[in-house]
């Protein structure tokens, strides 16, 4: 089974329930299914949901415990985390060992508010129908004194917690407290580069053991090339100019084949504005919530169709039904790209609480979701503003109308600007192609983006002095060979040692090579629109810590010089578990 990624927000997103195929056992019961948390956390669950997540992750000792009803948690590192800045970010969830679960946390890194930090790191937790739980660490230093970081396991439901925290770098036992945790790394993380094994210990708690590294796939690097080009948005700093800029003016989007023309149209709110009527849906969006309202009928997208749509308070409209990722108060140019739902933009700090409605109608073929004189913050400010976006039921083709868009500039508790984003994601993950001019650059016609070529591998590279392991490298985003040919082609390379060199060169701008040789080559040819994979048999016997590093190579005539695209390269660690 190849691996699900179940996460491309990286800022306080959960997942929806996944089965884990077995049942894990813990107080008793045996749990079926698991939740993931962003910040560092995997909940067990019966199906119906995690309970007692906290937003910015396991902070504290009363985290861990919860209250009555709560979850029990499992926490290879939480913290208040964020994607890396400098590295690809995901968490992938692993399924295709049998009576196994693995969850990656993939170039993660402490909240930094937005500013760049390449102080990123990994790590995995994996869950045995046995009732093992097992951590792994890269060997770097996770920790920040300026953070309060957890590795846990609890069985939540508010038991009691040990009193003081356990140093799991060595053997450790909770006793009979429901808890075992390490906390407090001001001076450095001790457990990095190691696996930590986590059982019952037959009393209620919890016992640990260490071990060396484990078998892991890493990747590195990036592949070529990303093309974004099915997004647009303005960011306006300042409310006056976007006042200014928006007010009385529209958006048309009119569907293509994959993509929108898009149009900026003076005066089109005026023209096309319509109240909202007495049957409209009252929305209780208040100032950050989210509401799912569901037209009897949907309507089409290049991706697919949409059926339900998802109103925040703050001015976003999301393509499916909640729960959406929680995009936050005021506009962040990458919440934009993090949540595969995708929707439209209008976003700014609302608040229905203050005064204002939020309607929801259906009629004559057309969606209207209308903000209709919402206040904004801050508090005892008159500056409501309104504004609709359309969409045609049959067609799929959107107007976006800023009747009014107030100016005020007065900063949120003195500190948030009253700053719009105004833009548009498809459904599904995009990449950001950077802000444009809506008033100078569109026209313009979205299409759909390109992406790099990706490598990953399954199952672990496990090996021992009896046991080898098929590995099973699976290309994504693999183009045909060339327009109208209907299949990719291409090869896998495995060499023992990497590099990065940049190919620009030998006619590849932008490509790089990972691997120091080309010691074995697989190929590959597969349909376009499915996934290539080839497979590498490693004998038992290989010591541990041996490292081979692979990477994907596709022909795609015209892409460059040499008509070659490579992918991100994919170190893969030999261990015994």
């Amino acid at each position: 089974m190849m691996p699900t990624w179940v996460h491309s927000v990286d800022d306080e997103g959960i997942s929806p329930d996944l089965a884990l195929g077995f049942t894990f056992p813990m107080r008793g019961v045996n749990w079926t299914h698991i939740a993931v948390s962003s910040n560092g956390v995997v909940y067990l669950t019966d199906g119906t949901g995690a309970v007692g997540d906290p937003r910015f992750g396991l902070a504290s000792t009363a985290n861990l415990v919860g209250v009555l009803g709560d979850s029990p948690r499992i926490c290879p590192f939480s913290s208040d985390l964020m994607a890396s800045m400098v590295s690809p970010w995901d968490i992938r969830v692993d399924s295709s060992v049998p009576g196994e679960i693995k969850v990656t946390w993939v170039s993660v890194a402490h909240y930094s508010a937005g500013v760049p930090t390449t102080e990123d790191f990994s790590m995995s937790a994996r869950l045995t129908s046995n009732g093992v739980v097992e951590f792994a660490y890269e060997g770097v230093d996770y920790g920040d004194p300026d953070a309060n970081d957890f590795v846990a396991v609890s069985a939540g439901d508010g038991v009691a917690g040990p009193p003081s925290p356990s140093d799991l770098s060595t053997t450790a036992d909770s006793g009979t407290h429901e808890v075992i945790y390490e906390n407090g790394w001001g001076l450095g993380f001790d457990l990095d580069g190691l696996a930590i094994s986590l059982v019952s210990n037959g009393n209620g708690g919890f016992a640990s053991d260490r071990s060396c590294r484990i078998a892991r796939h890493e990747p590195f690097g990036a592949g070529c090339y990303d093309l974004a080009r099915e997004a647009f948005y303005q960011e306006f700093p300042d409310a006056s100019v976007a006042s200014a800029t928006l007010s009385g003016n529209g958006i048309l989007m009119s569907p293509t084949a994959n993509g929108y023309d898009v149009s900026w149209n003076p005066g089109l709110a005026a023209a096309l504005y319509v109240p909202p009527t007495p049957g409209a849906t009252l929305l209780p969006v208040l100032q950050a919530n989210q509401v799912t309202f569901t037209p009897s009928v949907g309507f089409p997208t290049p991706e697919g169709a949409v059926t339900d749509l998802t109103v925040f308070g703050n001015g976003i409209i999301a393509f499916g039904a909640a729960p959406v990722q929680h995009f936050g108060w005021g506009p962040f140019v990458p919440s934009m790209f993090w949540d595969p739902h995708g929707g439209v933009y209008f976003w700014h700090i609302y608040n229905e609480e203050e005064g204002g409605d939020v309607w929801a109608e259906e009629a004559g073929g057309v969606i209207y979701i209308t903000f209709e004189d919402v206040e904004s913050y801050p508090l005892c400010t008159v500056n409501p503003s309104t504004w609709q976006l359309q969409i045609d039921q049959a067609t799929g083709a959107m107007a976006m109308l800023f009747v009014h868009i107030d100016g005020n500039n007065s900063a949120v508790f003195g500190a948030y600007p009253q700053s719009h984003l105004i833009g548009f994601t498809p459904p599904g993950i995009s990449q950001d192609p950077g802000p444009i001019d809506l008033v100078a650059d569109l026209p313009m016609t979205t299409m759909s983006d390109v992406h790099s070529l990706e490598l990953s591998a399954t199952p672990d590279p496990v090996n021992t002095a009896t046991t080898g392991t098929t590995i099973v490298y699976s290309i994504e985003h693999a183009p045909e060979i060339s327009n109208g040919a209907g299949v990719a082609v291409g090869v896998v390379a495995i060499s023992l040692s990497q590099t990065t060199t940049e190919l620009t060169g030998i006619g590849a701008p932008g490509c790089f090579a990972h691997v120091g040789g080309l010691d074995l080559t697989l190929p590959f040819g597969a349909l376009t629109g499915t996934t290539p994979t080839v497979s590498l048999a490693l004998p038992a016997g290989i010591p541990s810590h041996t490292v081979i590093t692979g990477q994907a190579a596709a022909l795609v005539a015209g892409a460059n010089a040499i008509n070659l695209l490579t992918s991100n390269g994919l170190r893969s660690v030999i261990g015994p578990n």
